[in-house]
């Protein structure tokens, strides 16, 4: 049950950053600092969620 609460959460965290990187795309263009650092926590997010599954299903 705890992996499910977490897995949603790095879910919804993904979901948000990726909402707030697109925002800064539009607003600033894809090659601005906040826009690459959105996408370098999208990436860490991410990496900890592929961790989390791969964990869990390897026991």
């Amino acid at each position: 049950m705890m992996y499910a609460v977490a897995r949603n959460r790095m879910e919804n965290d993904l979901e948000g950053l990726r909402a707030q990187m697109m925002e800064a795309a539009k607003e600033h263009g894809m090659q601005h600092p906040l826009v690459l650092f959105y996408s370098r926590e999208i990436d860490r997010v991410h990496t900890a969620l592929l961790a989390e599954q791969y964990s869990t299903m390897c026991g």
